[in-house]
């Protein structure tokens, strides 16, 4: 976060997103009753207030960010506590880890289109 600012009832929590190992999706979860009202990537609404107003869990997906940093920026009540659920899919680490869960494939496991992936989650808390 680079910039925190409240006014009229709403914070607005400015900064960058940026892949943690380059991957090819990220993306966020928005719970219901999170107090989140909208979120801009790169200068782009990605959801606002019409879409949160039916009150049901959001899921939104950025594709090709890979290495990149892109501004983001997220408003909520400021009365609230939010919590904003990132996720990344990236290729499957070159490591021991990696090398190991390849190896344990059973022989009859259905290859993923996209090759051997790796999806990491992680919870980011807004309030400040």
């Amino acid at each position: 976060m680079k910039d925190v600012a409240t006014r009229e009832g709403t914070t607005v929590v400015r900064g960058i997103l940026r892949s943690g190992r380059g991957g090819f999706l990220l993306g966020a979860g928005v719970a219901p009753g999170s107090g989140i009202q909208s979120i801009r990537l790169d200068n782009q609404q990605v959801i606002g207030a019409e879409q949160r107003k039916d009150r049901e869990p959001m899921l939104i997906r950025f594709w090709g960010l890979g290495t990149r940093e892109v501004p983001m920026e997220v408003a909520f009540d400021a009365n609230a506590t939010p919590k904003l659920v990132l996720f990344e899919r990236s290729p499957l680490p070159d490591s021991e880890e990696g090398r190991s869960l390849a190896a344990a494939r059973p022989a009859d496991a259905a290859p993923a289109y996209t090759g051997d992936s790796a999806v990491v989650f992680v919870t980011l808390d807004l309030k400040p």
